[in-house]
């Protein structure tokens, strides 16, 4: 079942979360918890829908386990809140591994999560994924990052005939005013933003998104523009905890 037909089919047959579901969120999902009432509802029902939707495995661990799920899954639905679109329909595969790994002839860049476009899937390292939920505020969260990838390439690979999942003019503003930055990390001129967004546009573009959600207040400061542009793209903005959603597009 294609993407749209599977969200029309839950809005009329809405899934629910149960209670094991909605003690780990509340464990690992820092942004579940700020937002109002209303809004939590909406959150759990995207996350219900996606749980069914997405293929969540494991690699030299013993199972999937709920927690797993759950962890992984508030952080795509986190960064999705805010647009129409939260199903990917390429990277539907997360998988899970248990330390960090690395590739043949790339065995002197371990990886603790990457999103690759050669299976269309998305493997992440367990223990660095509790890692970025406990630290909440220091711009360092795999799941947002490697979730922002497969964001970009979702939109990026999209059809054209079709509503992708950013909005082209929002999007294509960001890439120019972000150009900018990867200049200024480029020259040593960066005071905010990890210099591994240095890399190209794609890893600015992930690292924006790890610190426009764990570090909110300070990029809105630091880099107004680039904040401001980020809020579009992503129709939210997280200084607004209990209602960060600026156009509201449907459950």
């Amino acid at each position: 079942m294609i993407a749209p037909l599977y969200r029309a089919w839950h809005r009329k047959f809405p899934p629910e979360i149960g209670e094991e579901e909605r003690h780990y969120l509340s464990i690992h999902s820092h942004y579940y918890k700020d937002l109002s009432s209303e809004e939590q509802k909406r959150f759990e029902h995207r996350l219900a829908v996606s749980l069914r939707w997405f293929d969540f495995r494991v690699h030299n661990l013993p199972e999937v386990t709920t927690e797993m799920k759950i962890a992984v899954g508030a952080g795509i639905m986190q960064v999705c809140f805010g647009l129409r679109k939260y199903l990917f329909r390429r990277f539907r595969r997360i998988q899970l591994v248990p330390a960090a790994y690395t590739y043949p002839g790339l065995e002197h860049m371990p990886m603790i999560g990457d999103t690759n476009r050669n299976n269309w899937m998305i493997s992440l390292s367990w223990p660095h994924v509790l890692e970025g939920i406990r630290g909440k505020d220091d711009g360092y969260n795999v799941v947002l990052h490697e979730v922002a990838h497969g964001l970009e390439w979702e939109h990026l690979l999209g059809r054209k005939a079709i509503r992708t999942f950013l909005h082209h003019t929002d999007y294509k503003h960001w890439k120019r005013l972000a150009a900018k930055k990867l200049h200024l990390i480029r020259q040593g001129e960066n005071s905010f933003l990890k210099d591994y967004g240095g890399t190209n546009m794609e890893e600015l573009f992930a690292v924006s998104i790890e610190a426009f959600f764990e570090q909110p207040f300070d990029f809105k400061k630091r880099l107004p523009y680039l904040y401001r542009q980020m809020c579009q793209v992503l129709n939210q903005d997280p200084t607004q905890r209990k209602s960060p959603v600026l156009i509201p597009r449907g459950v």
